[in-house]
């Protein structure tokens, strides 16, 4: 059956997505842990290169910037992690629970 087919590859692609979310996460997670570099500068840099073509299909196409929706998701996860790997400072990363309690 046709729709059955779509709801199988709609589902695998749910998945997928998640599955790249969830490593765009822990690579920034252990770049954070095996650096220690939160400056704000970093930060800047990152959001830049998540956001910019982005920002230029808007202008270009006359899109909203939600219509890509890839973008604000991985900025999301992105701050979600500096905020948690940086929070109570970096010491807390490195202790046998520390970063346990932070997620």
């Amino acid at each position: 059956s046709d729709e059955n087919d779509i709801h199988i590859w709609y589902n695998m692609t749910r998945v997928g997505g998640s599955c790249f979310c969830f490593l765009t996460g822990f690579g920034h997670a252990m770049y954070y842990y095996k650096y220690n570099d939160f400056k704000f500068g970093r930060v800047l840099k990152v959001l830049v290169r998540l956001n910019l073509s982005a920002f230029w299909l808007c202008l270009t196409l006359g899109r909203p910037y939600i219509f890509y929706t890839v973008c604000p998701l991985h900025s999301c996860i992105f701050l979600m992690t500096y905020i948690t790997m940086s929070v109570h400072g970096s010491a807390l990363n490195y202790t046998k629970y520390g970063l346990r309690i932070k997620l």
